[in-house]
């Protein structure tokens, strides 16, 4: 992951729960609790990313699905997630 200053964190794929795209930047949310703000858009980290591990459920987000634990039916369309742990 590129940070603005050019600087590169390692990041363990399984310890990804979500990326959120924000503007041209994207978030990175992992097991440690740890956000991690990359200048890559999420559609450059979306060819990185295992398939089918990680799933593109939304424009602006990627989600593990490995952390996925239950899906709630959204009215009129949809589904909430709710990750592992919950506390995200």
């Amino acid at each position: 992951m590129k940070r603005a200053d050019g600087s590169i964190d390692l990041i363990e794929i399984d310890g990804i729960f979500y990326l959120e795209a924000q503007g041209e930047n994207t978030i990175i949310r992992t097991k440690r609790k740890k956000t991690y703000k990359s200048v890559q858009r999420l559609g450059e980290l979306a060819k990185k990313l295992p398939v089918p591990a990680f799933v593109r459920c939304h424009r602006e987000y990627i989600v593990n699905l490995n952390r996925v634990r239950s899906l709630t039916p959204r009215k009129p369309q949809g589904y909430d997630l709710r990750l592992d742990p919950s506390s995200l």
